[in-house]
C-alpha cells in the first residue's frame, strides 16, 4: 500500500510539474507574442509617421507681391525689395516639428539618405503646398506633382548621385539629359541643406523641415541671386515662356 501511495504521489508531483512547466511554457508564448505585438506596433506606427504631411504656412508680408512684382519691372530696387522681404524670415520658427516624423530616421553616420516612394511623394506634395500658397497671393498658376514629375526627379538625383559629389550648384548636365529624355525644360530651384552639418542622425523632420526653410529663405533672402528664386517660387514672373505652361513639381 505504501508504495502504491508513493507512485500516486509521485505521479500527481510529475502532473503538477508538468501543469507547472505548461503554465510558464504559456507565459513565455504570451510574453513572446506581447513583445511582437509591441514591435509590430512600432512598425505600424514609423509607417504610419512616414505618411503623415505636416500643415505649414507661408503668408508673404505686407507689400511683398508688390515689391517683387515692381522690381521684375524696374520701379522697385533690389534694396527696396529687400527691406520689405526680410520681414518674412521670422517664419523660420513659424516651423512645427512633427514628433511622429522626429522618430523615422532616414540616415545614420552619414550613409545616404533612403526613401520609400510613399515618403519622396508626401515630401513633393507638402512642397507643393506651399509653393501654390505663394503663387495663390500672387494670382499665378499652381503647380502640380504627378507620378511623371516624380519619375523625373528621380532620374535627376541619380544624376547627381552619379556625379560623386554632394552638389553645391547646379549640374545642367544631369539636368539637360533628363530633359532629353522625358521631353521637358527644367527650372531648378537649389537650397543646400542643413541636415549635412549633422550626419550621425537625420530623420524625415529634418527633411521637412529642410523643405521649409529652403523655400522661405530663397523667397525672403534671394538679393545675391537677383531674386531668380523668388521669382521662380512666385509664379517665374516676368518669364514669358512660361505663361501658359504648365509647370509639375518633384
Amino acid at each position: 500500500m505504501a508504495s502504491a501511495q508513493a507512485s500516486q504521489t509521485a505521479a500527481n508531483a510529475a502532473a503538477t510539474k508538468a501543469q507547472a512547466s505548461t503554465s510558464a511554457a504559456q507565459a513565455a508564448l504570451q510574453s513572446a507574442q506581447s513583445e511582437q505585438s509591441v514591435a509590430q506596433a512600432a512598425v505600424n506606427q514609423a509607417a504610419a509617421a512616414a505618411n503623415q504631411i505636416p500643415s505649414s504656412t507661408i503668408t508673404l508680408p505686407a507689400g511683398y507681391v508688390a515689391a517683387l512684382k515692381g522690381y521684375v519691372k524696374g520701379t522697385v530696387t533690389s534694396d527696396e525689395l529687400n527691406k520689405i522681404a526680410a520681414q518674412g524670415l521670422n517664419q523660420f520658427y513659424d516651423f512645427q516639428a512633427n514628433a511622429a516624423l522626429s522618430k523615422v530616421i532616414v540616415s545614420q553616420n552619414g550613409s545616404a539618405i533612403t526613401l520609400t516612394a510613399q515618403e519622396v511623394q508626401n515630401l513633393s506634395l507638402y512642397a507643393q503646398n506651399l509653393i501654390n500658397q505663394i503663387r495663390a497671393q500672387f494670382g499665378t498658376r499652381a503647380v502640380l506633382v504627378t507620378q511623371s514629375s516624380l519619375d523625373y526627379v528621380e532620374t535627376v538625383v541619380a544624376g547627381y548621385n552619379a556625379a560623386g559629389k554632394a552638389p553645391t550648384w547646379h549640374n545642367e548636365d544631369v539636368l539637360n539629359a533628363a530633359d532629353d529624355q522625358y521631353g521637358t525644360m527644367f527650372n531648378e530651384n537649389m537650397n543646400i541643406p542643413y541636415v549635412g552639418w549633422f550626419p550621425d542622425e537625420v530623420t524625415l523632420n529634418d527633411l521637412y523641415y529642410d523643405t521649409y526653410q529652403g523655400i522661405v529663405s530663397m523667397l525672403y533672402a534671394d538679393a545675391h541671386a537677383n531674386w531668380g528664386h523668388a521669382k521662380s517660387l512666385a509664379g517665374d514672373l516676368g518669364n514669358n515662356f512660361y505663361d501658359d505652361a504648365q509647370q509639375y513639381l518633384g
